[in-house]
């Protein structure tokens, strides 16, 4: 699909609890939300007035032409992720979804399938991974790079040239400083400052985290 349908296309939401609905209310600013897929047949949206269209399985590209998977966990987030993409052999495609009160810049990279909250900035030259979460006031400077289906959490700041691996988590309020490499799989706890990189899979907290 060419860059200029894709950005007035309507979009289908896989997953309905409350990640889904904070989605789903951003992307209503530019584009149409046709409804929602979810797993459980009691999952409901029912202040953003959206229709459940079934289960995952269910999801075909007669619905839409784009897709953004709206699962808080980093892990499920990726796993189905990848059955839509299987699932429509192709056919549909991931899209970002960014609210109009966020900052990004023109000169970031992004993926497909991120969400930006109101308030995250983006900086100069960032590449975002598919299917990342940068929450409510997050700040990923310059040149960072964050991996795949990570999540930055709310009010979270990674200083420039910050290196996230895929499925990393960054708590609330949580500071890397400048150059630091957050492992694949690790956590970074609330309120946190990383004075140090962190290996792959290690959770690290307080002031400086350890």
């Amino acid at each position: 699909m060419k860059p200029d349908k894709i950005k007035r296309a309507p979009v289908l939401i896989v997953g309905g609890g409350g990640h889904a609905a904070v989605v789903a209310e951003a992307a209503r600013y530019t584009r149409e939300v046709v409804g929602f897929l979810d797993d459980d047949p009691h999952a409901a949206l029912p202040a953003q007035k959206l229709n459940r269209l079934g289960a995952l399985s269910d999801i075909t590209a007669d619905f839409a032409p784009l897709f953004i998977v709206a699962i808080g966990d980093n892990t499920t987030r990726r796993q189905v992720h990848q059955q839509c993409l299987e699932l429509t052999a192709g056919r549909m495609q991931a899209v970002d979804i960014i609210h109009p009160r966020a900052f990004v810049s023109l000169t970031s990279q992004w993926h497909g399938g991120t969400f930006a909250a109101p308030g995250a900035i983006v900086h100069s030259s960032a590449v975002i991974g598919a299917g990342v979460i940068l929450n409510s006031a997050s700040v990923v400077e310059h040149d960072c790079c964050i991996g795949a289906f990570s999540h930055i959490a709310p009010g979270a700041v990674l200083g420039g040239n910050v290196n996230t691996g895929e499925e990393a988590f960054i708590g609330l309020g949580a500071r890397v400083l400048p150059g630091i490499t957050i492992g694949a799989r690790a956590i970074v706890g609330a309120g946190a400052v990383v004075t140090r990189d962190v290996s792959p899979g290690e959770t690290v907290k307080g002031m400086p985290a350890r």
